[in-house]
């Protein structure tokens, strides 16, 4: 899920990944458009990602909308599909 922050923050945007290995990433974002993060940072668990999203980066609590998992072999903090080569760069 993914939640644009108040302006004037770190983040401009946050996104919250759960890999399905437990635990979660939080990815902040500089700008609310789609592309690269340029943090993350691992919980334990979703609702302590959204509550460090919301009262570190300014998250705003309404703005959170779900977004689909990334497929298999692309990208975890861009919403649009990038595939990772075998050599660790971007397709």
């Amino acid at each position: 899920m993914t939640a644009e922050c108040m302006p004037g923050g770190e983040a401009a945007r946050v996104m919250v990944y759960s890999p399905g290995t437990g635990g979660c990433y939080l990815f902040l974002y500089r700008t609310v458009q789609d592309g690269p993060a340029f943090a993350d940072i691992w919980f334990e668990d979703t609702a302590k990602a959204v509550a460090c999203a919301e009262d570190e980066f300014g998250a705003i609590p309404s703005a959170w909308r779900e977004v689909p998992d990334p497929e298999p072999g692309h990208r975890q903090d861009i919403l649009r599909p990038v595939n990772i080569s075998s050599e660790g760069g971007l397709e």
